[in-house]
């Protein structure tokens, strides 16, 4: 494995924010932290980089082990939330800040910047001060700024939050390739899911400080391994069936059909671009429907039947 974290832990005083934490990447992989606010994803995050020490445990790049260098020895560069751009330099200045400490000279400095500007289309940008480019393109400026260095792994702490949602689904194409163009691991923290699905190779989803499930987003959203992972990736309907067992189904996974043997009411319908989402009662169940639009349109009242296509039990 390229990046391995084995049996990791982190206390804050009395309260231990990561616990045990054991995950392995393949180089070029990203592998998205997700969880919600608090899970201890950041604080891994931040042991990756160096920017904390772990109480236990181990972190490895390529069988090296960098648990105890300092975040300047580590083949590892950060993109913060913040970007952490320099306001007083130029774009170009802030791109080639890192390669002044690799015994760059100024000229093949320059010349370096400029053609990794050109990767993200910013080289007409070069002589801006920072102040005077988009949220967008400040993104850009800090990634071009942390990949210049050449690090075996990039980290990026919810670098995409500053960012409007048009933006951000262009910044997450804009982030998968150059991922792609420089065969880069990458290890991304998002509380965001349609985020962590989008730009994944690996998810590692984490709830107070343990990981509650890792593999492919695919693996992950339709094999989960409980409540917890079902509920926070995607969303899902709690049902008691007719012998009072509990089951989940997600949305997408209930079919209304006129042969669907569990009977229910329509209560609202609401429309959502290219679906409608409906709230159907069944015997005591509240379900949540979505169904693309195109076809038959159900309305308050109506009486319909229910397919449960994928059951998941726990």
């Amino acid at each position: 494995m390229f990046l391995q974290l084995s049996n990791l832990n982190k206390s804050f005083g009395e309260k231990r924010v990561v616990k045990n934490l054991s995950i392995s990447i393949n180089k070029g992989e990203i592998l998205c932290l997700l969880g919600p606010s608090g899970c201890g994803k950041t604080t891994t995050l931040k042991m990756i980089g160096g920017f904390l020490e772990g109480d236990e445990g181990k972190i490895q790049i390529e069988e090296k082990d960098i648990t105890k260098l300092s975040p300047e020895e580590r083949p590892v560069t950060t993109v913060f939330q913040s970007y952490a751009l320099f306001p007083h330099l130029t774009v170009l200045q802030n791109v080639i800040y890192g390669l002044k400490f690799k015994g760059y000279s100024k000229k093949d400095a320059k010349e370096k910047g400029i053609e990794y500007l050109k990767i993200v289309g910013l080289e007409g940008y070069a002589n801006s001060k920072i102040h005077e480019i988009s949220g967008g393109q400040q993104q850009r400026v800090a990634l071009v700024r942390a990949l210049i260095v050449n690090p075996k792994v990039l980290l990026l702490d919810e670098p995409l939050s500053n960012l409007d949602a048009k933006l951000r689904i262009k910044m997450r194409e804009e982030i998968k390739n150059i991922q792609k163009k420089f065969n880069m691991t990458m290890v991304f923290v998002t509380h965001d899911q349609e985020e962590a699905l989008a730009l994944a190779d690996k998810i590692a989803i984490m709830n107070e400080g343990e990981l509650m499930q890792f593999g492919t987003p695919e693996e992950v959203y339709n094999n989960p391994a409980n409540i917890f992972s079902m509920k926070f990736l995607g969303s899902a309907n709690e049902i008691i069936d007719t012998d009072g067992k509990t089951f989940y189904v997600r949305q997408e996974n209930i079919k209304i059909s006129a042969d669907g043997k569990i009977q229910g009411k329509v209560i609202s319908r609401d429309f959502l671009g290219f679906y409608n989402e409906y709230i159907i009662a069944a015997d005591e169940n509240i379900i949540k429907i979505k169904v693309p639009c195109g076809g038959v349109v159900y309305n308050p009242g109506e009486q319909v039947g229910l397919e449960f296509q994928h059951k998941v039990y726990f």
